[in-house]
């Protein structure tokens, strides 16, 4: 069987759906999702999800970051 092409949308059809059961009924504190951007869309409209953003330590030079804070600020769109 081959995976390649499908294999990202795969990933991110699990991955909704996993948010989506968590969200609905496990009700968790935090999901921290660092490689799925389009999933701030695509739960939007979910009640019980509110994008947030973790604050990081940016080395403004290289452009490079230095170390994720595990502070959460809200999300500016």
């Amino acid at each position: 069987m081959r995976l390649s092409f499908t294999f990202p949308f795969l990933t991110i059809s699990v991955v909704q759906a996993v948010l989506h059961q968590l969200a609905t009924h496990t009700l968790p504190l935090s999901f921290f999702a660092t490689h799925y951007g389009s999933l701030t869309d695509d739960f939007a409209y979910h009640p019980n999800i509110r994008n947030m953003h973790m604050a990081t330590l940016v080395d403004d030079e290289k452009r490079e970051v230095h170390s994720i804070l595990y502070t959460t600020m809200s999300a500016s769109y």
